[in-house]
């Protein structure tokens, strides 16, 4: 399961999906004091899917995106170690990029 928590609450959640690549972004409003959450899946833009959140943004980024993806092991059972992969992880400073080709 993945989960998106702010405020020590859970905002977010999805079913965390052997051969699914995740697509996440999230959105800080300093001047707000509020957080907000995006998702999506394989090649789909970013859709905002919780918040904003009011909460402390006492940071010096404006947003982070990760992609998860999480391959099968065939004879393994879920409770081993696996291996994670992270890719396209960046900061942008202004309106949030939701394709994940990148900016238009």
């Amino acid at each position: 399961m993945l989960k998106w928590y702010a405020g020590s609450q859970s905002r977010w959640s999805t079913n965390f999906t052997a051969d699914v690549w995740h697509n996440v972004a999230f959105g800080i409003d300093f001047g707000a004091n509020s957080v907000t959450f995006y998702h999506s899946a394989g090649a789909d833009p970013l859709i905002q899917t919780a918040g904003p959140v009011a909460t402390s943004t006492s940071s010096n980024g404006a947003d982070w995106h990760l992609g998860v993806l999480r391959l099968p092991k065939a004879g393994v059972s879920d409770g081993g170690a696996e291996d994670w992969y992270y890719s396209g992880v960046y900061i942008e400073d202004g309106a949030l990029t939701t394709s994940v080709a990148g900016p238009a």
